[in-house]
């Protein structure tokens, strides 16, 4: 049972295997907001800036993490259109199209920030990372 933050990741990321299963998105997010992530508000502004922090600014990274979040957001809050879980493969058409291109795009996206993240753990041997908010005068 995991019991810090980046247990919480690595619990989140060995469930991302079955590039098919449209759960994917979901459990990476978990993993990575469980790193970066503190409080309800703000949630994609916690994961640029504190990402940031450890992996610099490139303007792409910026691009495609909003992507990601935006695509977690439309399927959570439910304006994505998807097929239901037991239906005839000529019926999610649609679906297909979409997973396609932009689905795909932000999973990689959550995939590579998360285990990048873990990674960066590693390296540092610790279990947990604090953020701190400083302003430069």
């Amino acid at each position: 049972m995991a019991t810090n933050s980046i247990e919480r990741a690595l619990s989140a990321l060995t469930y991302i295997y079955d590039c098919y299963s449209y759960e994917d998105l979901f459990y990476s997010m978990i993993g990575i907001e469980a790193i970066y992530v503190r409080s309800k508000e703000g949630i994609l502004q916690q994961i640029k800036d504190k990402s940031k922090s450890i992996f610099g600014e490139p303007k792409d990274y910026m691009k495609r993490l909003k992507h990601m979040y935006n695509v977690r957001s439309r399927f959570i809050h439910g304006e994505l259109n998807f097929p239901p879980r037991y239906c005839p493969d000529g019926d999610t058409q649609e679906f297909f199209q979409f997973s396609d291109k932009e689905y795909f795009d932000a999973l990689n996206m959550a995939q590579a920030l998360l285990i990048a993240s873990i990674q960066q753990f590693i390296l540092m041997d610790t279990d947990e990372i604090e953020f701190e908010l400083k302003v430069k005068i």
